[in-house]
């Protein structure tokens, strides 16, 4: 009994996207409008201009390091030689 190993992986995989999409977007929320809320510290134009280079570090990084991740534990066999 049990799951096959494939479908277990791959949803696992999607489990971990999710949470990270979710903490993401839980990240642009309150780091986007956070400028919003004390103008007087921060330089709008300056935060808006940073929105694309953040949402290629964030969800593209996070994204190859979650894929890289799950690619490298077939070099192991056992938890302890990692």
């Amino acid at each position: 009994m049990g799951c096959r190993a494939i479908p277990y992986w791959v949803g696992n995989f999607l489990f971990d996207l999710t949470i990270l999409i979710f903490f993401n977007i839980f990240f642009f929320v309150f780091a986007f409008t956070f400028p919003y809320i004390y103008p007087d510290h921060f330089n709008l134009n300056v935060i808006t201009g940073v929105i694309p280079n953040w949402l290629f570090l964030l969800l593209f990084l996070n994204l190859t390091c979650i894929t890289l991740s799950y690619i490298l534990q077939f070099r192991f066999e056992k938890t302890s030689s990692a």
